[in-house]
């Protein structure tokens, strides 16, 4: 059954049309939109610890999304990268409006071994002017809440002075 949803739920991400789009942050058990945006603010380079970071505009929403893969799993625009959890290779982070309210695939399932099951994935198009995202739950770290988020965004680039 979650494997099922985590496939419709990244197969409708990775769908949505270029025009209107959004991400959605949405409560895991009740599907409560918390936040809806369609812009992000990324960054992709060669030389960083970080090869490609995108977080939600504007900043200063009450739930924001940021998303990171680490260099030395980038693989560059046009290519579909999973999550998983207990992995922090490709992650999703939800930072909700309480202090210390995280939600990420980066915590691990307790009693499963990490980076063994998967939380969903990001899609980076072609020319990476967009990002589309499908994470089922991406969970606090005890494990007793989540959030979903699905959906595309557009992606702005800060202008090299």
């Amino acid at each position: 059954m979650k494997r099922a949803l985590a496939v419709a739920v990244l197969g409708l991400a990775l769908l949505v049309p270029s025009t209107d789009a959004s991400i959605k942050i949405q409560h895991s058990d009740t599907l409560d939109l918390l936040q809806e945006f369609d812009k992000a603010a990324c960054k992709a380079s060669k030389t960083a610890k970080i090869g490609f970071h995108a977080f939600s505009l504007p900043a200063n929403d009450l739930y924001t999304l940021d998303v990171f893969i680490k260099k030395s799993a980038w693989k560059g625009f046009g290519h579909t990268y999973d999550l998983y959890y207990g992995n922090d290779d490709i992650t999703a982070v939800v930072f909700g409006p309480n202090q210390g309210e995280i939600y990420s695939n980066e915590y691990g399932i307790p009693g499963t071994p990490p980076g063994t099951v998967g939380a969903g994935g990001i899609k980076i198009s072609e020319n990476g002017k967009r990002y589309s995202v499908g994470a089922y739950a991406l969970s606090d770290e005890s494990f007793s809440s989540g959030v979903t988020v699905s959906g595309a965004a557009k992606c702005t680039y800060k202008k090299p002075r």
